[in-house]
């Protein structure tokens, strides 16, 4: 495409913000001659039918569970291989395009002709080839101003399809240049992860001056008498209706932890496949276990925006777990919001990791505050703080000791308090 006209943005009549329009062209012109959708090398096509058809062979929908840790293994590993035996791959040398039967049917004109030209080299043959090369070019340049000016046509501010489209086009990818990390300067790949692995060492650490020895020692006390004399009963236990639901609402494209089973092979697995994972997790529920594997996660590091990328800490981790672990982390979640509910143990002013609740409502009430205030003639003062590395350096006796005062199931605090994450850079 040799220049991109205005045209295809006649229809956009309600953006706010011309801003948005100045930044989207400005990253077309960085592009030159676009090309969507963009070029792809490796093709993989995974026959989801035939997927089907070996777990349903391959999967007792009962089985016999003797060593959790090992029935997580094997599931994963039959399922894993089954992906493989059913995923074909192809190098594309090309862009990735799909053409119009039209244009299809040109090519396949054009490719017999060719045929009788090699065979007979018949002048008239050839003639006919190049007149159907150059009729293809200008079809395939023509579906492709088509193609983007119907995209840009499409685009709004109400589903961010245009926030998306110049992310797309704007995005930078940043390489990691040589780091300084807390062992000194790293150049290589693997000198490069034992940098953030010695960062991440540090940063999840519990925060080494703490504000009362009183509390502490009481919170220990209370946390090993619980689990010394530790005692429970049969948890609600999970259905394949429940799995089913979760594996529902995954999103396919989210990236695969170290299992890599994908979301969307999860969505395939037949009715004896959802039988014997919700074994699986029922066992963990009864025997108060989270199984090891899903204690790993691949972890990314990303660049924080507007840092000096050659320290460590400048850079955010983002984990990867295993679909599996999160849908038995999903069961768990119910299970405890069914129990708050019942103790009615959240404020409400709380909202966030709320279902329902968001910034908005916070601010609603905080403009109602201050309305109040001006009406009855008050100050109205507000204290804001933020914890640092909140979650990174949370204190896992306080909140197993807090979950004791609320009563919360005994199996539900076992299993949160035996659950110890580690991870691979």
């Amino acid at each position: 495409m040799d220049s991109i006209s205005p045209i295809g943005l006649e229809k956009i009549t309600t953006i706010p913000n011309a801003l948005i329009l100045t930044y989207l062209f400005t990253g077309l012109k960085a592009l030159g001659n676009c090309q969507l959708p963009p070029l792809l090398q490796t093709l993989k096509t995974t026959n989801w039918i035939k997927f089907q058809e070996i777990l349903h062979y391959n999967m007792p929908g009962n089985p016999t569970i003797d060593n959790l840790d090992q029935a997580v293994q094997n599931f994963s590993n039959i399922v894993s291989d089954a992906i493989n035996t059913c995923t074909s791959t192809r190098i594309s040398k090309t862009s990735h395009l799909r053409l119009p039967i039209n244009i299809r049917e040109l090519i396949k004109t054009k490719n017999r002709f060719r045929k009788l030209w090699n065979n007979t080299r018949y002048p008239l043959y050839k003639r006919e080839v190049n007149a159907l090369v150059r009729q293809i070019r200008n079809e395939i340049n023509e579906h492709k101003n088509r193609t983007w000016k119907n995209l840009l046509s499409s685009l709004n501010v109400d589903d961010n399809s245009l926030y998306n489209l110049h992310k797309r086009i704007t995005k930078k990818y940043t390489v990691i240049p040589f780091l300084y990390g807390p062992s000194g300067m790293a150049f290589s790949d693997f000198e490069k992860a034992e940098a953030f692995k010695d960062t991440l060492e540090v940063t999840f650490q519990e925060n080494s001056e703490p504000y009362s020895d009183d509390k502490i020692e009481e919170v220990e006390s209370l946390v090993n008498h619980y689990f010394d004399n530790f005692n429970t009963l049969t948890p609600p236990l999970t259905s394949p209706l429940e799995v089913r639901g979760i594996i529902k609402k995954l999103t396919n494209r989210k990236s695969p932890g170290p299992d890599q089973i994908p979301n969307i092979a999860l969505k395939y697995l037949p009715i004896n496949a959802i039988s014997h994972l919700t074994k699986i997790y029922n066992r963990c529920l009864i025997n108060c276990h989270f199984p090891t594997q899903w204690k790993i996660a691949n972890v990314v590091m990303l660049p924080k925006p507007n840092q000096d990328h050659k320290f460590s800490q400048n850079y955010r981790p983002i984990s990867l777990l295993n679909t599996t672990a999160k849908i038995f982390e999903r069961i768990i979640l119910n299970r405890i919001k069914t129990h708050c509910k019942a103790i009615d143990c959240i404020p409400p002013e709380q909202c966030g990791f709320r279902e329902g609740h968001s910034t908005l409502h916070q601010l609603i009430r905080v403009t109602n505050i201050i309305n109040e205030g001006f009406a009855s003639k008050l100050y109205t003062v507000g204290v804001f703080l933020d914890v640092k590395r909140a979650f990174d350096k949370m204190w896992h006796d306080g909140l197993t000791y807090k979950m004791i005062k609320l009563k919360f199931p005994a199996y539900l605090i076992k299993i949160i308090y035996t659950t110890e994450p580690s991870g691979f850079v």
